[in-house]
C-alpha cells in the first residue's frame, strides 16, 4: 500500500451492505440490509470503538475495511487507498483465535514476521516479550489444543500485534477472557497501540471496555446499521471505571441504546465508588 500522508487512516463513505436472501432466514426479496449509509473517518493513531446491538453490522464493517467482504455500495479507503482486497498492513483479530493447530504459541506469533521478513521482522526477543505481555510465557512452546479458549485468544492478539500493523481491527478479541484477565489485557492493548501509534478499531459489547480504551466511541443503530451517535472521550477523561465521569458516560451510552439504567448502575455517593 502506498499511503497518502494527508489522508485519514481509515475512511468509509456511504457504505451499504446487502446480504442476498438465504434459505431459512426471513428477509425481503432483496436480501438483508446490514449496513445503510455508514460514514466514518479515523485519524492515524486514533483508537475508536464501535458499540451497538447484536446484528447491527459492526463486524461486517470491520470485514469490509479489512477487504474480507465487499461493500454493496460506497467507498472504503485505508491511508487514502481504496480497499480492493486483503492488505497485509491491516491486522485483524477475530472473535475466534484461528491459531494454526500444528504450531506452538511462539511459532504462531512468529508466523507473520517470518513470512514477511524485511525491516518489520522482529527479533526473537521481541516475540518473547509480547508473549510475556499477554501472559503466555509458560505456554510459549504449547500447542493450541493445550490452551484454554481465553489463552488461545491472547495468543491470537499477540500474533496480530507482533507485526506492528499501522491499522488494527479487533472483533470482540477479549470476550472469552475472565474479568480480571480482560482488564489486564485492556491495559496492555492500550499501552501497545499507543506505543506504536496504531490506528485501532474495536468492536465490543462491553461499554466499560469501549470507554476505557477509546478516543471516540461510535454508537450503532439496530439493523440496518448506521452510526447514530459519536462520543468523543477527550484527553482529560478519567479512565477509572468508578469515576463519576466514567459512570455518566456509561449511562449516556445505555440510554442511546435504549436500555434504561437500573439502580445498580447509578452512583449513590462519592464514597460508594471508592475501592
Amino acid at each position: 500500500m502506498v499511503a497518502s500522508p494527508s489522508a485519514p487512516a481509515v475512511s468509509a463513505e456511504q457504505v451499504r451492505k446487502i446480504f442476498p436472501p438465504t434459505d431459512g432466514i426471513v428477509t425481503d426479496s432483496a436480501g438483508t440490509l446490514a449496513l445503510n449509509g455508514v460514514n466514518l473517518t479515523v485519524k492515524a493513531g486514533e483508537f475508536v470503538s464501535l458499540v451497538g446491538p447484536s446484528g447491527c453490522g459492526k463486524s461486517t464493517l470491520l470485514r469490509i475495511i479489512a477487504g474480507l467482504t465487499e461493500a454493496t455500495s460506497g467507498r472504503v479507503s485505508v491511508n487514502g487507498v481504496n480497499v480492493s482486497g486483503v492488505d497485509t498492513d491491516i491486522g485483524f483479530v477475530f472473535q475466534d483465535p484461528n491459531l494454526f493447530p500444528w504450531l506452538t504459541v511462539r511459532q504462531n506469533v512468529a508466523f507473520g514476521p517470518n513470512m514477511r521478513g524485511g525491516w518489520r521482522n522482529p527479533h526473537a526477543a521481541d516475540i518473547d516479550d509480547l508473549i510475556q505481555r499477554v501472559g503466555l510465557t509458560a505456554f510459549a512452546d504449547a500447542l493450541p489444543h493445550h490452551l484454554s479458549g481465553g489463552m488461545a485468544q491472547r495468543a491470537a492478539l499477540a500474533r496480530a500485534l507482533v507485526n506492528r500493523p499501522p491499522v488494527l481491527l479487533l472483533d470482540e478479541p477479549l470476550g472469552a477472557l475472565d474479568a480480571f484477565t480482560r482488564m489486564a489485557m485492556q491495559d496492555e492493548l492500550r499501552n501497545l497501540t499507543r506505543r506504536h501509534n496504531t490506528t485501532t478499531l474495536l468492536v465490543t459489547h462491553d461499554i466499560d471496555e469501549a470507554l476505557y480504551l477509546s478516543d471516540r466511541v461510535l454508537i450503532f443503530s439496530p439493523r440496518p446499521g448506521r452510526i447514530q451517535e459519536e462520543m468523543v472521550i477527550g484527553s482529560g477523561f478519567t479512565r477509572a471505571r468508578n469515576a463519576p465521569g466514567f459512570v455518566e458516560r456509561r449511562l449516556r451510552i445505555l440510554e442511546t441504546l435504549h436500555f434504561a439504567p437500573t439502580q445498580a448502575d447509578l452512583p449513590e455517593s462519592a464514597d460508594h465508588w471508592k475501592i
